[in-house]
Parts: structure tokens; C-alpha cells; sequence
């Protein structure tokens, strides 16, 4: 393996394993060795990576040290998920789990050793309860969210937050995005898909992308926001649990929060997906066209966009 950083360990295997012209598919059909530790594509490579550098910092803040992946142990990558089970749902939870099991068969294919992780990887059981994952999913109503605002412009809020939850719903950012947005991010002189301009952000698990405005109101609306504002002031100066307090406050006082008991924020970001899945796809695209294109907005890896549109947008048609 080498005496090299576990990072660059990682990406030394992934970059030896990536084979971009293998049909994965063809693989399937001929019953040849599909889990050989093959990585098929760039958003496999891109997503793997950013899952590993992940979990190396993770492994940083928590004071391990691994001189290869051969010594890393199942019970600190256990350790990890239940760690990780307190912020993130089941569904993320399997998805992490599989992107354990595909890095066991890389670095194994790639290095010629034998890691066994799969065999006793656990997800935490606490979350493995259909009802509460169920109401950890749930898409916010475009109702709702009406309902939302209209109350707070009726008390006429000063919160920084209004503008966080409105950023959320018109351009589907995570809670820690809508904090990390500046005017610089801004260009309402390019013109995107839908000829309104452009946002571009760098998120969850360091990932860059570039969110479309949609229409002539959401382009006002982020006009205002960036007017008069220093190129790399934010525009939400908020801490992100701030955000889901001030939220979660405001649907106790609607009586929403019952409706609502296991998401805050991310369930508009999840209408936001609805809405742009419905848009797209009264444009006359198809609905691949249509997966894709809604992934991309969200800042999602192809890797994920049959589990995650399954959640994220519940009118598929």
C-alpha cells in the first residue's frame, strides 16, 4: 500500500479501480465478477472520495490513527455510523453502509489484501423503525410553507432566518448552505437553464455545485438579498440550528410541528425538489431527464438517484 496518508490511500485504490468504459450492466447480464472493486464512473469515483475524506476526518477529530486500511477495524467504522445515526436517517445510514462494503472490494482488489469489513458492519438499530423514518422523510406542503410565511410577515419578523427558509424553498439548500452563500456566489448576468441566472455553492461533504433560478421572482428575490452587500459578506450571517429553531417555533405556534415532528428545514428543501421535478418536466423532458437534472440541483451524486428521488420528490410521473 505504501506509507501514505490514509486520504491519499483511498484515492490511490479508487483511481486504480476505475475502469469509466466497463458496462456495469453487461458485467450483471454475462454473471461476471460485477463486485470485483470496479469503480464505473466519475460520480461513483467523485462520490467515494468524498465519503472517504469524510470519514479520515472524522477519524482525525476522534483522535485515530491508522497507519493503512488494512488496520482499520469494522468497530470504528461502527463507531462512525452510530455517531453519524444521531443527524442522519436510515436511508443515509444504507447508503453509508454500502459505500463501506464497495470500498472493502476496492482497496481489496486494489492492494491484494483482505479486508473484512462487510461481514460485522451494523447499522444502528435504533433508527431501523419504518414510522419514525417515514416522518424523518416528509416533504413539506406548498400549503404549509404559505402558511409559514404569511405569519411571520404578519409579525412582521426580523429573524434572519425568513431569509434562510426562503432560500431553502426557492433554490434547495441544506440548512448549513443558506449560511454560505455571498454576493460573489451570485450571477444573475449568466443564464442557467431556465435564463435567470446562476448560484454557485460549495456544500456538504465539500462539494461544489450550480443551483439554476427558476424564475423571474426567485431571481428578484436573490437580487434583493445581494443588493448593496460586500462580495464575500454572507448573506445569512445565522448559525444553522438557529434556523431550525426559529422554524420549529413557528410550527409549534401553527400547530404544524405534529405534522412535521422529525424534519425541520429539510422538508422544504424536499418540496423544493417536488417543485423543480414538476417544472422540468412540464418543460416536455423526460423523466431520466428529469432525474438527473433534480439530483444536480440538490447536489446530489448520480450514485444516489433512485433511493434519494424516491424520498425527495413523491410525485414521480
Amino acid at each position: 500500500m505504501g506509507r501514505m496518508k490514509l486520504e491519499l490511500q483511498f484515492k490511490a485504490a479508487a483511481e486504480m479501480r476505475f475502469r469509466e468504459h466497463i458496462d456495469k450492466h453487461a458485467l450483471k447480464r454475462e454473471r461476471k465478477s460485477y463486485n470485483s472493486g470496479i469503480v464505473f464512473s466519475y460520480a461513483m469515483l467523485h462520490n467515494l472520495l468524498d465519503f472517504s475524506d469524510s470519514f479520515c476526518a472524522w477519524l482525525r477529530e476522534h483522535g485515530y490513527r491508522y497507519r493503512y486500511l488494512r488496520d482499520i477495524p469494522v468497530e470504528t467504522w461502527n463507531e462512525f455510523l452510530e455517531e453519524k445515526s444521531v443527524k442522519v436517517g436510515h436511508i443515509t445510514l444504507k447508503n453509508y453502509k454500502s459505500r463501506i462494503n464497495t470500498w472493502e472490494k476496492v482497496a481489496n482488489a486494489a492492494f491484494k489484501t483482505n479486508i473484512n469489513w462487510s461481514e460485522r458492519l451494523q447499522i444502528p438499530h435504533r433508527l431501523n423503525n419504518e414510522e419514525t423514518e417515514i416522518k424523518r422523510i416528509q416533504q413539506m406542503s406548498q400549503g404549509d410553507f404559505e402558511d409559514i410565511m404569511a405569519y411571520i410577515t404578519r409579525n412582521k419578523s426580523r429573524s434572519k432566518a425568513v431569509a434562510a427558509l426562503e432560500l431553502s424553498a426557492r433554490f434547495g439548500l441544506r440548512v448549513e448552505g443558506t449560511s454560505r452563500i455571498r454576493p460573489q456566489n451570485v450571477h444573475l448576468d449568466a443564464a442557467g437553464f431556465w435564463g435567470f441566472g446562476t448560484i454557485d455553492i460549495t456544500e456538504k461533504g465539500n462539494r461544489k455545485r450550480i443551483i439554476d433560478v427558476k424564475s423571474e421572482a426567485d431571481r428578484k428575490f436573490i437580487e434583493d438579498l445581494v443588493k448593496n452587500k460586500p462580495a464575500d459578506a454572507p448573506l445569512v450571517p445565522i448559525q444553522k440550528d438557529s434556523v431550525n429553531k426559529f422554524l420549529n417555533r413557528t410550527m409549534m405556534t401553527l400547530g404544524m410541528k405534529t405534522k412535521y415532528p422529525e424534519t425541520s428545514i429539510h422538508s422544504i428543501r424536499k418540496m423544493y425538489a417536488q417543485e423543480t421535478w414538476d417544472q422540468y418536466r412540464n418543460a416536455g423532458h423526460t423523466w431520466d431527464e428529469a432525474l438527473r437534472y433534480v439530483n444536480r440541483q440538490l447536489g446530489h451524486g448520480e450514485e444516489r438517484n433512485r433511493t434519494l428521488l424516491g424520498v425527495y420528490v413523491k410525485d414521480m410521473r
